[in-house]
């Protein structure tokens, strides 16, 4: 009996241990999968040359260093890698794959003082478990100017010895470091005989104190040899540092082939000097740019060693206006006086060219009152002198054809919308001027979206780019909706609005485009209301085809970055939400909202009022997204200094990754990240140095190694 009661007992026992066991062993590889599962794709840490670099030699490889080992993804895509010029002419290149970099070897040295642009598709690279890269990644660098050496050699003389000695004594080497300090004789009388010269193989120490490093010019606007440049053109040129006047600045120079002086106002802004001639250069015609030795120095006091100049050329309106396929406006009756109605003749002149060509404004202010100027033909491009200014109170230009350009107009004082593009394709809008747009929206005569300077409805094949919009008061200043892909939008300088700064639409559509080296200030800054819709780049519609890359963005009552994108990587964002005085309520003061957007990376985030990348909400699924490498500092002074705020309740999230983040703050705080998710599974939180507070809400959460 006691035997018996004692083998139960041990039986239970065992059992209970093998169910343990059992357990154990079944739970651990499901955790494990879990966590090393690997969804997160190859993303970009850096390339060589830096976007946006200038001077970079022009023999040099290009190197994209990526977050882990890739491989080519589909061959199709990975055979869409290019390099382009300014001009969007294709480089040839070789390209391989060493580990976790991308080298591209172009076949012959690119061109000086150029401008170059590297894209990589979306998947046209993957890591070793077939995550194929999310958005499409671009990029561009200024190669360096040609190098003229300007320093005289020294001149050698040469010593004859009409008598040659016989040498028939092996050399004497002297392996022992000498230091040579005797002045050579001279020897007046030649000597003959069999001495042997002694051979001193080893270099004289050189005690000479090195001299301070000089400053170098890392780049101009226009560029060396730029053709084209229009009339009203300001000249910039980029140092290598921090400049000030020096004491050769009043010799600063633009003259043209003649050599008669361009009158201008100088000024420095930090590393840039910036000539700004005080009328408008002329047609066709070829200055030259000098910077004489001692015009600026760095703060060490150095200056260039010699004159650096460069030349260009401007735009040749003469040719365009002999053209047979050019017409100038004028011919059609254009007055360009600012008072006569222009609009008929501005009609006649696009409807003179039914198969295409340039219509020419010259210089002078051309009225369009209340007129639609319609332009359905193909094939047309609108081009100004450079100081060829547009005013169109009430009215609009309608374009609904193809490959139609218009660049270097201005337009000013326009109430309503100004360029309105429908089902257009490859079209493009480039350096022209807007400067106070949109009144009639600001004050309520108008309610719909009707308003922005550029307006793209229903287009594909869109550039925009390198674009000035000052004080524009309708509801965006560049806006994309309707059905549409691969727009461009790059390069264009927005100040001072009183609503969004970049709009694409609020359709349900999946846009497929990058917005890229932007650079947007004051976003809100003349808002009438609440502060509400004062985004700076806004995306209303899911768009994992989109890509936010390389923007600039600084002072904003709203956010800065707001939407659904692939890619938001690279931008740099201040002091959002530093708009505020009465009237304005909004608390929507965050750096980067980026929801679903399935790459956060490498952004900066500065003196933000509320968190600086925050995700709240309850019904978006944010599954599968990676925020990782992102700056943030001085955010969330209103948010209990939340640098990183993660929120999602009443939908379940997966997968998601925030790694190697760093959030820092001026004031003590232990929330630099902050997560709030109800349903959660998979949410990785590594690596970031930071401190991390995970709500009693959350589940799934995991959170390691972070400081």
């Amino acid at each position: 009996m006691f035997n018996n009661q004692r083998l139960k007992s041990r039986l239970c026992w065992l059992v209970l241990n093998l169910t343990l066991i059992s357990s154990f062993l079944a739970w651990m590889p499901v955790k494990n999968s879990a966590a090393a599962a690997d969804r997160t794709p190859p993303y970009v840490l850096s390339t060589s040359p830096a976007s946006g670099a200038y001077n970079v030699p022009i023999g040099n490889n290009i190197t994209i260093k990526f977050s882990e080992k890739i491989l080519p993804g589909p061959l199709a895509t990975y055979n869409s890698i290019s390099v382009t010029d300014a001009g969007g002419n294709p480089v040839a290149f070789v390209k391989n794959i060493s580990s976790s970099s991308l080298i591209i070897d172009p076949v012959n040295f690119l061109g000086s003082s150029s401008y170059y642009s590297i894209t990589i598709p979306a998947g046209a690279l993957k890591d070793s478990n077939g995550n194929r890269m999310r958005a499409k990644y671009s990029f561009g660098f200024t190669t360096a100017a040609p190098v003229t050496d300007v320093t005289p050699m020294t001149s050698i003389t040469s010593v004859t010895n009409t008598t040659p000695a016989t040498d028939t004594t092996p050399p004497v080497t002297n392996t022992t470091p000498v230091t040579d300090t005797t002045t050579p004789a001279t020897s007046a009388t030649p000597t003959t005989g069999t001495t042997t010269p002694a051979t001193n193989t080893t270099p004289a120490t050189d005690t000479t104190t090195p001299a301070p490093v000089a400053l170098t010019v890392s780049g101009s606007d226009p560029s060396n040899g730029s053709t084209d440049i229009s009339l009203d053109k300001t000249i910039s040129i980029n140092f290598s540092e921090t400049i000030s006047k020096g004491t050769n600045y009043s010799n600063i120079r633009i003259q043209d082939a003649g050599g008669n002086l361009v009158t201008t106002t100088n000024s420095i802004n930090g590393a840039v000097l910036t000539l700004d001639p005080l009328n408008n250069l002329n047609s066709s015609a070829t200055y030259r740019v000098t910077i004489p030795a001692g015009a600026v120095n760095n703060q060490n006091g150095s200056s260039l060693v010699t004159d650096y100049t460069f030349s260009f050329t401007t735009i040749n309106t003469t040719n365009l206006a002999s053209d047979p396929s050019a017409v100038d406006v004028k011919s059609f009756g254009a007055k360009g006086d600012g008072a006569t109605d222009d609009s008929q003749a501005i009609q006649n002149a696009i409807n003179s060219l039914p198969t295409g060509g340039t219509i020419l404004f010259p210089d002078g202010t051309y009225l369009i009152p209340a007129s639609e100027i319609k332009i359905k033909i193909p094939n047309i491009t609108l081009t100004g002198s450079g100081n060829s200014i547009i005013k169109i109170p009430n009215g609009n230009f309608y374009i609904v054809n193809n490959n139609v350009t218009i660049n270097n107009l201005k337009f000013i004082d326009c109430n309503r919308q100004v360029l309105h593009f429908e089902s257009a394709s490859n079209i493009t809008v480039s350096n022209c001027y807007f400067e106070n747009i949109g009144s009639d929206f600001l004050i309520g005569k108008i309610s719909n979206y009707h308003s922005p300077p550029v307006h793209l409805s229903q287009c594909t094949g869109a550039k925009i780019n390198k674009n000035k919009f000052y004080n524009i008061k309708s509801d965006n200043v560049i806006r994309v909706d309707g059905p549409g892909n691969e727009f461009t939008i790059s390069e264009n300088e927005i100040d001072t609005t009183s609503y969004k700064g970049i709009m694409i639409g609020y359709e349900s559509n999946n846009y497929s485009g990058s917005i890229d080296k932007n650079t947007l200030r004051n976003i809100g800054l003349t808002t009438p209301g609440d502060g509400v819709g004062t985004v700076a780049i806004y995306i209303g519609s899911p768009s994992y085809s989109l890509s936010v890359t390389n923007n600039y963005i600084d002072t904003t009552v709203e956010n800065g970055i707001e939407g659904v994108a692939g890619l938001i990587a690279n931008n740099t964002i201040k002091n959002v939400g530093a708009i505020y005085r009465s009237g304005i309520t909004t608390t929507s003061n965050y750096g980067i909202s980026p929801y679903a957007t399935q790459l956060v990376t490498n952004n900066t985030i500065e003196n933000s009022r509320r968190s600086g990348i925050k995700c709240w909400t309850q019904s978006l699924d944010v599954s599968n997204t990676v925020w990782t490498g992102n700056k943030i500092s001085d955010c969330g002074r209103d948010e209990s200094n939340v640098g990183i705020y993660l929120s999602v309740n009443g939908v379940p999230v997966s997968n998601v990754e925030i790694k190697n983040n760093t959030v820092t703050t001026t004031q003590n705080s232990n929330t630099g990240i902050y997560l709030r998710v109800s349903n959660g599974n998979n949410i990785q939180v590594n690596n970031n140095i930071s401190p991390v507070l995970v709500d009693s809400i959350c589940t799934g959460v995991i959170a390691t190694n972070n400081v």
